[in-house]
């Protein structure tokens, strides 16, 4: 049965229809810009609070009929338990729990919205240049903080070969085909707590560090064909703004209402970074590759939905 429900939400995830997926707005284009210039962003009110309860409501039932596990760190044959870099449970929903545990409805209905979202990040001219997120290769969790829970500063991909992963064999052993690999590109975070204070901490940390200029991104976009002129002038105008603030860490203002988002000095005088309050129904999305993130610790239980949409590729021998 767990089989056959992985199996239902990779398809729901794969085809364009999505009757019955969770309610939710488009982006933005500061949103989508600011995740091309700054490597995040952060969508206030994603999903209606009535959907957030059904998903919380997922969530608590698979965490009662023990569904979730603790998170390891690492991955492949280096994944293992590490209390002193991460401390919370976690659930796969591919492949995930039998249909009949839980909300399934709320469950797939959270995997249509994924779907509807993945192909919005696939077809919006501002994000043209972004790799092709294959319909296929979609990772979906939730997570449960317990109150002390915490995740250390991490990347989410491998430093090495930034970040990509052989799936097949290189050709130096043996295979007359081009390598194929895949990597995280885009990860997205949905919070699922309603009513969150700031008291009660637990907020996603992003260490700023990467930021595009806006020439490389008017470059970047001018070299995408299927951008519409009208288009690519309302995203140039929209980019400066975004990027024309004169204090440090001045976008943050452009990317969320307080008290969702503040920006704050680190212990460097250049490096910066983002605190993101996990109130319930925000999106975050952020270039798996590139920003450094972290989770300061709770004081109350707090749960999200995590997934990545991954790219592949293929690399010829002459590559290597």
């Amino acid at each position: 049965h767990g089989n056959a429900a992985a199996v239902a939400v990779l398809l729901l995830l794969a085809r364009p229809l999505r009757t019955g997926a969770l309610r939710s707005r488009p982006l933005t284009s500061t949103e989508k810009l600011s995740l091309m210039s700054h490597g995040f962003c952060v969508a206030p009110s994603w999903i209606a609070q009535e959907d957030v309860e059904k998903v919380q409501g997922d969530v608590e039932a698979l965490r009662d009929a023990g569904f979730l596990q603790g998170a390891t760190v690492g991955t492949g044959e280096r994944a293992r338990s590490d209390d002193g870099i991460r401390r919370s449970s976690m659930c796969s929903l591919l492949p995930g729990p039998p249909p009949g545990m839980g909300k399934t409805d709320a469950r797939l209905g959270l995997a249509g919205a994924m779907q509807n979202l993945r192909e919005e990040l696939s077809t919006s001219p501002e994000l043209a240049l972004l790799e092709n997120l294959s319909p296929y290769e979609t990772e979906l969790a939730y997570l449960h903080y317990p109150p002390g829970g915490y995740y250390k500063r991490h990347l989410d991909v491998p430093a090495a070969n930034g970040g990509w992963r052989r799936l097949s064999r290189a050709p130096r052993d043996g295979t007359c085909l081009a390598t194929l690999e895949r990597r995280r590109t885009v990860s997205v975070l949905l919070y699922l707590n309603p009513g969150w204070l700031d008291e009660w901490g637990g907020h996603l940390r992003v260490h700023e560090g990467h930021t595009e200029s806006v020439a490389s991104m008017e470059n970047r976009m001018e070299q995408a064909a299927t951008v519409p002129e009208e288009a690519l002038l309302e995203a140039r105008d929209v980019l400066q703004h975004v990027l024309s603030s004169p204090t440090p860490g001045g976008f943050a203002r452009h990317l969320a209402p307080k008290p969702l988002l503040a920006a704050s000095p680190s212990a460097s005088d250049t490096a910066q970074h983002v605190d993101i309050s996990p109130e319930g129904g925000t999106l975050v999305l952020m270039r798996s590759e590139l920003v450094e993130h972290e989770v300061l610790p709770t004081k109350r239980a707090r749960q999200c939905m995590v997934g990545w949409f991954r790219s592949t590729r293929r690399v010829f021998p002459h590559n290597y």
